[in-house]
């Protein structure tokens, strides 16, 4: 995942970070939009990013996204609802606030959930799994090449490979 500016208009024919920062894009898997609750319009706003990202590179409308309205504690569970009407229905989106701290569990989640989708299939997937501290010596190190203990005090007789 990539932390990266947003897209301005224009952004295709050079304008701001322009063409340095969509080629950025091109290397993520999913694309997440994320658009704030007190922008004037919600859909015009998505639709001006999507664009700059069709003029840059056409492609780039094949990946999967993901729609973030943020700031969304300004927002009452009417005018979410009546917002959400105008969002895009093949695209997933969540109302979140970092603030508040609203709807970021479940913004995880949904990317998580939109990875999992585009890179496995239904038989496998990627699932976190702890690591088995069991079987780690507490008060000796093994060296990894002679198998032999060594003394985590003295690491004088440990082998770095530098």
């Amino acid at each position: 995942m990539a932390d990266i500016p947003g897209i301005i208009e224009g952004a295709s024919e050079g304008k701001g970070l322009g063409l340095r920062f969509l080629r950025h894009i091109e290397r993520n898997s999913l694309l997440l939009f994320m658009i704030p609750a007190d922008t004037e319009d919600i859909k015009k706003e998505y639709e001006v990013l999507n664009n700059e990202l069709e003029k840059y590179n056409p492609d780039l409308a094949e990946k999967s996204r993901v729609i973030a309205i943020t700031k969304s504690d300004l927002l009452d569970e009417e005018l979410k609802e009546a917002l959400s009407g105008n969002l895009p229905k093949t695209i997933p989106n969540i109302f979140i606030s970092s603030v508040a701290h609203q709807g970021l569990d479940k913004l995880k989640d949904l990317l998580w959930d939109e990875l999992n989708r585009e890179t496995f299939s239904d038989t496998e997937k990627i699932v976190h799994k702890n690591m088995d501290i069991s079987r780690i010596p507490v008060d000796a190190e093994e060296n990894e090449h002679t198998g032999e203990e060594t003394d985590p005090e003295n690491d004088s007789d440990i082998e770095y490979d530098w």
